[in-house]
């Protein structure tokens, strides 16, 4: 199964996402739903890129990314949270559709405080 999690620390202002797991719904090579979450992945790594070429970050962010499973966490500056909270919303909400179309394959834990 794969697990998708996305949080927000206010007392920090981190952002995160991981995502650990395989979902084992086809052998692998095969496996769609591995590939779309791997797709989503890979598009909030890169969106972390773009924040931290434009300057929108207070310090470097943190992207592990390896088969099966990937780390990001981001502190934007105050005046580009919004815009940083809604660059990863979009990736949630890609884990979001998995989660509810195939519930035996990915788990989606969304923003809290963490």
């Amino acid at each position: 199964m794969i697990t998708a999690t996305f949080r927000e620390n206010q007392n920090t202002g981190d952002i995160s996402f991981k995502s650990t797991g395989h979902a084992q719904s086809a052998p692998k090579g095969e496996d769609l739903i591995c590939a779309a979450a791997s797709a989503f992945a890979l598009q909030a790594t890169q969106s972390i890129r773009t924040m931290e070429r434009q300057e929108w970050l207070e310090k470097p962010a943190v992207a592990e990314v390896k088969a099966g499973r990937c780390y990001l966490r981001i502190r934007p500056k105050p005046e580009y949270r919004v815009i940083c909270f809604n660059m990863l919303q979009v990736v949630a909400t890609g884990y979001q559709v998995l989660a509810e179309t195939f519930p035996k394959h990915v788990e989606l834990h969304s923003f809290g405080n963490a």
